[in-house]
């Protein structure tokens, strides 16, 4: 695998000083001095790539490229990437040194970046996230780097991430995953509305409602009315029992002297007598519903009562 790597190298490193002998002629800008930067840079990375310092490696080769980006350098920073288990990063580099290997016509870079971007397509996990339609300035970040585009998987590193969405008028989202290499999974973003229905107004309790301090307006009307009924009775009952008591009296009298039939009399005694009786057991019944009112009067309106 090394002795691969280092025949990729090279036929890299004849490509790149190629292209940058044809910067010098094809360009004023980067000027001769700036291009001999470069290789020397280069140079040095390769040397330092031999040795397995990748990082090393990765930071000359970042300053060479902001030079002058070509395809060859991007897939050495991919290159360096991928040794340094930036998988993500590297994938997305060798994507890069391959399109930019296709324009300029570069067969020995798109030969040399077809295996290592093949191998991490199917290494490196994916992740696909699903948004609602309707979110307005949502923004999506992935440990803290925003994510730009929502319609292509997002392709991330090994181990913990976190997810976090935002958007006007919507609770935050926020989800921690753990990938593992070859995962491909789909992460629903939801952000619940904050809109809330207005609070409804306090009025002052009425007979059908409770009371601020919890307690209930009683409606005494029907214990009222019940107790009146009852009085009237009790009432009615003595009248009746007077008015039986002086035909009683009365028929006595006149029975006694001789004079008349008394029949009648006795019967007109039974009467009021049985008149009272009934406004008394009637007025007990309504005494007792009066009693029951008082006690526990419910909370109605009067008209119903």
């Amino acid at each position: 695998m090394i002795k691969r790597l280092r025949g990729v190298t090279c036929v890299v490193t004849c490509t790149l000083t190629t292209c940058m002998s044809m910067m010098s002629v094809a360009h004023a800008d980067p000027s001769a001095a700036e291009i001999e930067s470069a290789r020397k840079l280069f140079k040095q990375a390769e040397a330092d790539e031999t040795a397995g310092k990748w990082d090393v490696a990765l930071a000359e080769i970042h300053r060479a490229s902001a030079i002058k980006m070509t395809a060859g350098l991007r897939f050495h920073i991919a290159l360096c990437e991928s040794n340094l288990h930036q998988n993500a990063a590297a994938l997305s580099d060798y994507t890069a040194a391959d399109l930019l290997a296709r324009a300029e016509k570069n067969s020995e870079v798109q030969e040399a970046v077809r295996e290592p971007r093949a191998d991490l397509e199917a290494r490196v996990p994916k992740v696909k996230l699903t948004v609602p339609n309707d979110a307005k300035n949502l923004e999506v970040r992935i440990d803290s780097t925003v994510v730009t585009d929502l319609t292509e998987d997002v392709r991330l590193d090994t181990g913990a991430h976190d997810i976090e969405a935002r958007a006007d008028g919507r609770a935050p989202f926020s989800k921690k995953l753990n990938l593992q290499e070859r995962d491909s999974v789909t992460i629903a973003i939801t952000l619940p509305s904050l809109t809330q229905a207005p609070p409804k107004s306090v009025d002052a309790p009425t007979d059908e409602e409770p009371a601020a301090n919890g307690s209930s307006k009683r409606n005494y009307v029907p214990a009222i009315l019940a107790t009146a009924g009852a009085v009237v009775l009790v009432g009615a009952g003595i009248g009746s029992f007077l008015v039986a008591g002086g035909a009683q009296t009365d028929a006595r009298t006149a029975c006694t002297s001789g004079s008349t039939d008394c029949s009648g009399d006795k019967s007109q005694v039974h009467v009021w007598d049985a008149v009272a009786l009934g406004a008394w057991i009637g007025a007990a019944g309504v005494g007792a519903l009066a009693v029951v009112l008082w006690v526990d009067a419910p909370s109605r309106k009067s008209d119903a009562a």
